[in-house]
């Protein structure tokens, strides 16, 4: 690649990611390398590579059908491309069918898509992340495989690619942060993929740190919900089909509870019982009990004394 070509191409990827929301930029920057790697296909996206699976989120395909991504996820075990880069944090290599020797499963995984040659490659995200940028191209079986110049010139360009769409991620983090949260992207396996400058901070000041931050963040990218802690309140809003959007703020009790549970949780520590407060409200004393169990998830307390705590903290 020409320096003049190299600097041409990185001012243009960098005017798309600062003009282009992320979805924007992702498919204008597929447009932007056709103009220095030649290739038929790709696939992009964050992948994380665990001992026992592969995690691809926000992933896009360009000239593959949409079977693609399940059929490699059967074959993902296989791949030479995990098993010799995984732990590397800038990556590339190509092969070709024709002159490595691939489980047989792989095989009919690159016959069935009619790839002869393959270009791989992958950076790992700066920050609180366990994700990797990743790209893969494909040439056809009828066309020249990718040479050890253009894997060079892949893997010098891998690590622009990640910053121009992180720098276009970031900015719609920024939006979606304002008002004071701080907001983070979560996959599905409840691994945050991006996350804003104070989003850790809040968390650790909630004492959410290891398993516990695990399970919480778990609970919130299963479904749209909120989670409220001593001093944080969590919500969660789907992004796409694999991430959710987390916003972190401070809590208020009455932003996390509803205002039955706030009635019922303002009568439970004045020192009312369970019973009396159900007599109170002309309700089955299970549907109170109910009540104080969810209301004290809510608060991330376990307790009536913990209960009365965090209320009288948020006045």
């Amino acid at each position: 690649m020409h320096n003049n070509d190299l600097s041409e191409f990185l001012l243009q990827l960098s005017a798309s990611a600062a003009n282009n929301s992320p979805k924007k930029h992702s498919r204008s920057m597929i447009a932007l390398l056709r103009d220095v790697v030649k290739f038929d296909a790709a696939w992009w996206g964050w992948s994380n590579f665990s001992a026992t699976q592969s995690t691809f989120v926000n992933s896009e395909t360009d000239h593959l059908p949409p079977s693609f991504e399940n059929a490699f996820q059967k074959v993902a075990q296989f791949d030479p491309f995990i098993h010799h880069g995984r732990d590397l944090r800038v990556y590339a290599m190509s092969v070709t069918k024709r002159d490595t020797s691939f489980p047989p499963e792989y095989l009919q995984f690159l016959d069935t898509f009619e790839i002869g040659s393959a270009l791989n490659g992958h950076c790992q995200l700066q920050g609180n992340s366990d994700f990797n940028f990743f790209m893969s191209l494909y040439r056809g079986e009828d066309k020249p495989t990718f040479t050890q110049e253009e894997t060079r010139d892949f893997r010098m360009i891998l690590r622009h690619l990640e910053q121009a769409l992180s720098l276009c991620l970031r900015a719609e983090l920024r939006e979606a942060a304002l008002g004071g949260d701080e907001v983070a992207l979560v996959s599905t396996r409840c691994g945050i993929v991006r996350a804003t400058r104070g989003f850790f901070a809040l968390l650790d000041g909630d004492g959410l740190i290891g398993g516990d931050r695990d399970r919480v963040l778990q609970r919130l990218s299963e479904k749209e919900r909120v989670w409220g802690g001593k001093k944080l309140r969590l919500t969660s809003q789907r992004y796409d089909t694999s991430l959710m959007l987390i916003h972190a703020s401070p809590s208020s009790f009455k932003d996390i509870l509803s205002p039955k549970e706030r009635h019922v949780a303002e009568m439970l520590i004045t020192g009312m019982t369970m019973r009396e407060i159900a007599n109170s409200r002309q309700v089955a004393l299970n549907t109170v009990r109910n009540q104080v169990s969810a209301i004290y998830q809510k608060m991330g307390v376990s307790n009536k004394l913990g209960l009365a705590h965090s209320m009288k903290n948020d006045k």
